[in-house]
């Protein structure tokens, strides 16, 4: 019994390493940067915010965080909430 799960064992790995071998032998030779390309995007796009001149200053906590200061809401001059 010892010996037949050696030779299955055997068997399943010289397949596995056949298939490993067509799929390596069927990558291109060199990869493209794709991550490369979306970088200089995103620093182009940084680049020309920056060169932009803001119409309102971001304050802080606009972006949905924690803001230092109080919020700028009044409360209802006739009490109700």
């Amino acid at each position: 019994m010892g010996l037949f799960i050696i030779v299955l064992m055997i068997v399943a790995t010289v397949i596995l390493i056949r298939n490993m071998n067509k799929r390596i032998r069927r990558l291109p030779g060199a990869f493209g940067d794709a991550d490369a390309a979306g970088r200089d995007a995103e620093i182009a796009r940084l680049d020309a915010d920056l060169r932009m001149p803001a119409a309102d200053p971001v304050r802080p906590g606009a972006d949905g965080g924690e803001r230092g200061e109080k919020p700028d809401r009044q409360p209802p001059a006739d009490g109700s909430s």
